[in-house]
């Protein structure tokens, strides 16, 4: 039965760009992606691990600007029969107008060593579109 784990992203608004990025650094395989609160869709491309041979694993670069008002949570789906446990880092980025954007980290436990390296997840955001 695979774990979830879910965060919602309230910084982000409509015409926002989103950088999102993954690292893995466990046998474990998971997904991540960002879904629409409201309608429980999937909003841009979800990353994916799929090989449990590799440890280290870069995933694909998701980039897009995002165009719905409704808040997205980012979720994280665990093959690993362990829960998994997060620590999150969110901040927002300031300019002399307001709120220029956001980030968060993300780091992911999916063993019992309570270190927190195991999946490594980047999200920055910034106002008015590429």
């Amino acid at each position: 039965m695979p774990n979830i784990f879910t965060y919602d992203l309230p910084l982000i608004q409509n015409g926002d760009t989103i950088i999102l990025k993954a690292f893995a650094n466990c046998y474990s395989t998971f997904s991540v992606k960002l879904i629409n609160k409201s309608t429980g869709e999937t909003v841009g491309d979800t990353l994916v691990k799929n090989s449990t041979v590799e440890i280290y694993k870069e995933l694909p670069t998701l980039y897009f600007t995002y165009e719905q008002n409704d808040l997205l949570t980012l979720v994280v789906t665990s093959e690993i029969e362990r829960n998994i446990t997060a620590q999150v880092h969110a901040g927002a980025l300031f300019s002399k107008n307001g709120i220029a954007g956001s980030t968060y980290t993300i780091c992911i436990e999916d063993e019992t060593d309570n270190d927190f390296n195991d999946i490594f997840i980047t999200l920055g955001t910034w106002k008015g579109g590429r």
